[in-house]
């Protein structure tokens, strides 16, 4: 045992000589525990270290006399207690410190899975461990969980990884998936390791760094994986756009989605260096890879592009494509709801507004990210109430000369409106409903109509709910 963890617990002050007393006795006896363990390890004498030790063990046992539920207290003389073999004890001591409700738990945690690891239990070892990783980000805990499965439990590591990448920890995920793809190729790692780059912030100079390069180019002759590290290759140095070219990963399912996770993020990292015409080729290859799903967020991170509005013809061949995808697949709703309103209101802002039953027209995508048939409505805050979609899906239906339907929506924001006490935007919609088609605003929920009413959608607030069925 090293002075180390317990330092990190306690630094205070030498303490005085002779007994502690008073209102910090407590404290006092953590730091005369301390500077005995201290001592210890500076003791060559075997003899004097163990005393060092059992007056170290008689100290923290001191301060918890005066507090049973002091966690420095009862982490150090389980410590001390496994230095002096008394396991029983010392397990004791480990089991009520981790049972407190502090925030050093995650360390005494690691602590008492260092000690079950030291003595050959390994899978409540490795309990602790995953219990100090499921609290916060404890490299050392980390390090020790993946030794004691490599050793052990090998096919529990993917498991662990999609763990880390659950919990945002790309960079460890990166660096075990490698490990493991140089002592074990196999799909399931290579797939990882695409996953953990893709959450990673990626320079646009390196989109894989070098040991990953490495690795890879080392695996292109493997019979089950050469193919797809051959591929990630070929992304990584911008050799083709093209679709076909990956088709190893295209095939794959579970791989494909990392993949695409990738490209995108490839995308993104060009996108941010200003390489437009590279990061448009990455987003384009993402949404084409395999016509079995659509990949929406790809599509949707395409329009925001500058080229998006200058090349219709490729936005109106995507949708196309992305239409068919989800007529074959079932996606996220919310998904959905997020890709027809951005391609609705991207169409609008073009005056598309097509009164057709095409997806390439701002009244198809509109009407359906508004409609309760496709999507229900957005779930509570994410995404929110959206007021824009609704006013230009009036807008392109006053232009198809269907103002029947465009009193409909209006009539539908009043009542949403209304419900959420927003009485300024129920007056605003009441007096811009189109009076040619005979429907009346409804007198319950009809307010005073302001004296400058402004530009409708400019002055609509947008909020979060999930619209009334």
């Amino acid at each position: 045992m090293t002075a180390t963890a317990l330092l990190l617990l306690w630094m205070q002050a030498a303490p005085a000589p002779g007994s502690c007393a008073g209102e910090g006795a407590v404290d006092c006896w953590l730091d005369r525990g301390v500077k005995n363990v201290a001592a210890a390890e500076t003791e060559a004498d075997a003899g004097r270290k163990r005393n060092f030790l059992e007056e170290a063990a008689s100290d923290f046992g001191q301060a918890l006399e005066l507090d049973p539920d002091r966690g420095a207290a009862l982490n150090n003389l389980a410590r001390v207690d496994a230095d002096l073999g008394r396991d029983e004890e010392a397990e004791r001591h480990f089991r009520r410190a981790v049972g407190l409700d502090v925030p050093l738990r995650p360390f005494y945690r690691r602590n008492y899975g260092d000690f079950l690891a030291a003595r050959g239990r390994w899978e409540p070892a490795v309990e602790q461990y995953r219990a100090v990783l499921e609290e916060q980000a404890d490299l050392q805990a980390h390090e020790s969980l993946v030794g004691l499965l490599s050793q052990h439990r090998p096919d529990a590591i993917p498991d662990y990884l999609r763990s880390l990448l659950d919990h945002d920890r790309y960079v460890w995920a990166w660096e075990v998936a490698l490990a493991r793809l140089r002592e074990e190729p196999d799909e399931t790692y290579l797939a990882l390791l695409a996953e953990a780059r893709a959450g990673q912030a990626i320079p646009p100079g390196e989109l894989l760094p070098s040991e990953g390069v490495e690795v890879l180019a080392g695996l292109t002759g493997d019979a089950r994986i050469g193919p797809g590290a051959e591929e990630l290759l070929a992304l990584n140095e911008g050799d083709s756009s093209d679709p076909a070219r990956f088709s190893w990963w295209a095939e794959r399912p579970g791989p494909r989605r990392a993949f695409r996770s990738l490209v995108r993020s490839f995308g993104d990292s060009q996108r941010q260096a200003g390489r437009l015409a590279a990061a448009g080729d990455l987003y384009r290859l993402a949404v084409l890879l395999t016509p079995e799903e659509p990949d929406l967020v790809s599509f949707r991170r395409m329009l925001d592009l500058p080229a998006a509005t200058e090349d219709l013809p490729s936005i109106d061949q995507l949708a196309l494509w992305n239409e068919d995808g989800l007529r074959k697949s079932r996606p996220d709703r919310t998904e959905v709801y997020r890709y027809r309103h951005d391609l609705g209101l991207h169409y609008a802002s073009l005056g598309r507004w097509q009164d057709c039953p095409c997806p390439t027209s701002g009244i198809f995508q509109l009407e359906r990210a508004v409609s309760e048939d496709d999507v229900t409505g957005p779930p509570d805050g994410d995404p929110p109430f959206d007021a824009l979609i609704y006013t230009k899906l009036v807008e392109l239906y006053l232009a198809a000369n269907r103002p029947k339907d465009a009193a409909e929506v209006l009539h539908h924001m009043v009542f949403v409106f209304h419900d959420h006490g927003m009485g300024t935007e129920v007056d605003i919609l009441n007096y811009t409903i189109p009076t040619e088609t005979g429907a009346d605003p409804d007198p319950d929920v009809t307010g005073s109509v302001p004296d400058e009413l402004g530009d409708p959608p400019v002055l609509l607030r947008d909020f979060t709910t999930r619209p009334p069925r």
